[in-house]
């Protein structure tokens, strides 16, 4: 019994295992990417940038990402203590003036991803820390923010 396929059938299988195989190839070399979580920063009084510190020492953190990395860095908040915003940003390790423009999130933007370019190259494979201060209004006062966050 012969099998006669069809040129048609022939081009539609072709297809599917082009697509499969690229999907295949694609899943193998994708970065993964890695977010830092930050436990609460409490923004009690700071109207100037603070480290965020866990266990009484700043938290640096190395940004993954090899030569194809991204002049971003990206913050999700996912806990407010109450209304008020704050204003975040990502700083290199030894050099203050390699960090991002001013990140604002606000009350009600929880798992709400954003996004702020570095001012200067932040280059993948070194330190950077996050910093924070509170909204300029006294109905900031006293904020605490939790989230997740990728230099």
């Amino acid at each position: 019994m012969a099998y006669n396929i069809t040129k048609e059938r022939y081009n539609n299988m072709k297809k599917i295992f082009t697509i499969l195989t690229f999907a295949l190839l694609l899943s193998l070399f994708s970065i993964p990417v890695h977010a830092e979580t930050f436990k609460l920063f409490n923004l009690s009084s700071k109207t100037k940038y603070v480290d965020y510190k866990e266990n009484g020492s700043t938290d640096y953190v190395v940004k993954n990402g090899g030569s194809k990395y991204e002049n971003v860095f990206y913050l999700t908040p996912t806990y407010f203590s109450r209304k008020g915003n704050a204003y975040f940003r990502s700083v290199k390790k030894g050099d203050s003036s390699v960090c991002t423009y001013a990140l604002n999130v606000a009350y009600g933007g929880e798992n709400v991803p954003r996004s702020k370019y570095y001012k200067k190259n932040a280059p993948a494979g070194a330190k950077y820390m996050l910093q924070a201060k509170r909204g300029t209004t006294d109905g900031d006062k006293g904020i605490k923010i939790s989230g997740r966050w990728t230099p």
